[in-house]
Formats: structure tokens, sequence, C-alpha cells
């Protein structure tokens, strides 16, 4: 049996597990774990408990039966045998590592001055021209791409847009050029300005009626009295027509009138004959006349008409509504309490016409 011997392992600064030479880690390789091959072994062993296998001393386990191996446990006494670690054994001539295959390398021709080069080359070792050409990258096409009409409407606008610019810079820079001998035509500005005007009424100068009135109840009363105007309704023939004329002092604008018959504290409203269709018509051009129905009611009532520029208005009674005896008592009478009319002057609207005029003497 040989002796057991560890060999000395110099200080070197790395785990005596690393300091197998190359010769030793190949041939260890090619035996299995447990397994010391010939001529020399490892630098230090475990023997396991469980199978006797040979274990490293930086292995924890059993690479034969995985048994864990206690690193504190002392082998030197126990039978295993150490071979002597020599330097110069080698492992056995037919174990040898066998030396690596040799590829034939291809070469390739530069293909710009012929030269052979190694296959890996990727340009020529003599000019250095690019040996294989890859295929080169394209650019993504564009995601929009404009059309012809699209491309013919831009360089339009483009072509407008100079345009412009240069009728402006032209402008700028000769705009201010003038001739001396020119002189500036007159100018005239017309304001015309409106004043609005809230109706209200009118003044009216005279009230001429067609049939005369009754004793103290005269046509004038319709516009200067508190009293009544009143005529014969029953002894009217077939010819007459009662007319009321009203007459303004200035053109005016009318918007309606206040129709008043007799109040309501007495019998009289309804003793009475009362108007009930009216026709309005004025001077004014164009003016239609307006036919109407009053309402059978005491006291006033407003009617709606609108003329403008004239200077009278004209009322004809057509019909009445007849009277009802109250007391004992009726009357053969019209009556009409009042009239008022309404309106602005149609003088309210101003027209101011300013002229101004510049002239230039010319220096010669």
């Amino acid at each position: 049996m040989p002796a057991r011997m560890i060999p000395e392992v110099i200080d070197t600064g790395v785990h005596p597990s690393n300091c197998l030479t190359a010769n030793m880690a190949s041939t260890v390789a090619q035996y299995p774990p447990g397994v010391i091959p010939p001529g020399g072994g490892v630098l230090a062993r475990h023997v396991c408990d469980n199978c006797g296998s040979v274990v490293s001393e930086d292995d924890q386990f059993c690479p034969n039966c995985g048994t864990w191996i206690d690193p504190t446990s002392d082998t030197s006494d126990e039978g295993d045998d150490y071979e002597e670690f020599s330097l110069d054994a080698g492992p056995p001539p037919s174990e040898r590592t066998r030396p690596p295959l040799q590829v034939a390398s291809q070469t390739v021709s530069c293909p710009s001055c012929g030269t052979p080069n190694p296959d890996t080359n990727r340009h020529c070792e003599e000019c250095g021209a690019r040996l294989s050409q890859g295929v080169l990258p394209v650019a993504p096409r564009p995601a929009v791409q404009a059309t012809a009409g699209v491309r013919a409407a831009m360089a339009i606008s483009g072509l407008l847009f100079g345009v412009v610019v240069i009728a402006l810079l032209f402008n700028i820079f000769t705009g201010d050029d003038e001739d001396p001998d020119q002189v500036a035509t007159d100018s005239t500005s017309t304001t015309t300005t409106t004043i609005a005007r809230i109706p209200e009424p009118i003044n009216i100068l005279s009230a001429d009626c067609s049939i005369t009135g009754l004793s103290g109840f005269e046509c004038r009363n319709l516009i200067d009295s508190e009293r009544e105007y009143q005529i014969n309704w029953e002894g009217l023939g077939e010819e007459d027509v009662v007319t009321i004329d009203l007459i303004f002092p200035e053109p005016m604008v009318v918007t309606g009138f206040v129709w008043e018959n007799l109040p309501a504290d007495s019998d009289r409203f309804f003793q009475n004959y009362r108007a009930r269709s009216i026709s309005l018509s004025t001077d004014a051009p164009n003016s239609l006349p307006l036919a109407h129905e009053l309402d059978d009611e005491p006291g006033k009532q407003a009617v709606e008409y609108v003329s403008l520029r004239t200077l009278s208005l004209r009322i004809e009674i057509n019909t009445a509504y007849l009277p009802e005896e109250r007391n004992g008592r009726v009357f053969t009478e019209l009556a009409i309490g009042g009239i008022e009319v309404v309106g602005y002057p149609a003088g309210d609207v101003v027209t101011t016409t300013t002229s101004t005029t510049a002239a230039t003497d010319s220096d010669g």
C-alpha cells in the first residue's frame, strides 16, 4: 500500500483546491467523481461515509449518493490510499487529451484588388475595400404622402402669398410719393342722427265736424272742453256723412288715438247713441284708410293707427249702438266724450352735413 502523502502547496493567496495545474485539471476531468486519476489526485479529499466515494474538499455533498459531507471530519487516519503527487507524471498515452481539430480556413478574394483574404475579414487587408456588401437599410415609407392636388394647392397658395408680400412692400416704399402739383379734392361727410321720441298726446290746432253739434255740444268740445259733442243721430238723412277732421299745427307722426265715450257714472251713456264702426284716414302720401269697430263701453279706449308726416286726421262715423231705456227715458242723440291723438313731430329726424375742403398749393 502506498504511503499517504499530502503535497506541499505554495501559499499564493489562492485556495488549495484551485491549485491544480492545467495537466492535472484535464486529467481529473476525464474520470467520474470519486475516482482518483493515476499519477496524481486532488490536494485534499474526504471519503463519503455512505458509499465510500472520494469527495473533493470543496464539495459539501457526495456526487455519487448525495450524502452531506462533514467538512470538519478528519480523514487522515482512515484506510484510504493516497497516491503520490507528481508534477512530471501525466495521464496514460491512450488517455491524453486529443488535440483540437483544425478546420481549414476559406479565403475570399477582394472584389477591388483580387487579394485573397480570410472569410472572417470584412475588409481587404491590402486595399481596405469591403469584401461583402450586405443589404443596405431602407428608410420607412412616410405615413402620409401629399397627392398631386394637394401639392398644386400648396404651390398656388405660396405664389399668392408671395404676390401679397410683394404688393405690401411696394406700397410701403412707394405709397408716400405724391405729386407735389396735385391739389386735393373736396371731401364731404354726411351724418344723420335720428332722435327717438316716445309717443305722447299731440297738440290739435282745430276740430272741424261735418254735422253741427247741438247747442252747447259743439264740435270744438272734442278737444278743449269738458262737455261732449252731440248730434241728432235719428234726424240724419241717408246722404248725411258724419266726419271729424282734426288739424295739427305741423307735420306729425301719428301712432294712434284715444276715443272717449260718456262716463259710466250716470245712465246717459246707455240712453244715447254710441259710435260703433268708424273709418280713419290722413292726408299723408301713400296713406291707406283703416276701418275699426269701437267697443260698447263707457270711458276711454285706445285705437292703434300709424301715419307718417301728416297734418290732419279724419274720423268718419258709419254706424252706432242703439240707445237703451233707463229710468223711463231714452234719447235720440249720439254723444262723444272726446278724442285725443297720440304721436310726435315728424321733424325729429335731424340730418347734419359737414363739408371739408383741403387744398395743396404747388411749389412751382
